[in-house]
């Protein structure tokens, strides 16, 4: 169960709406309200991200621009991991 009670499991309906010859993706849970641990790894980089990402991403002044930098390494890596 996922926020509010959904089930996150499930893929939507038109999850099945892909062009014909693209793979499915791997199975995954990625809700994050999740009961679950976190992997070490991932609580890691949380830690690391907190220490060094805490400022507005949005922002131009320099802890910020350090922070955009961690989100886009960040989205740049879970893209890489999931295959997009």
């Amino acid at each position: 169960m996922g926020h509010y009670g959904r089930v996150v499991a499930s893929p939507p309906e038109h999850a099945d709406a892909r062009p014909p010859g693209l793979p499915s993706p791997p199975p995954g849970f990625l809700d994050a309200a999740s009961g679950q641990p976190l992997h070490p790894a991932a609580r890691e980089a949380w830690i690391a991200a907190v220490g060094d990402g805490w400022a507005d991403p949005r922002r131009l002044y320099r802890e910020a621009r350090r922070a955009r930098m961690l989100l886009d390494a960040a989205r740049e890596s879970v893209a890489t991991a999931l295959g997009a």
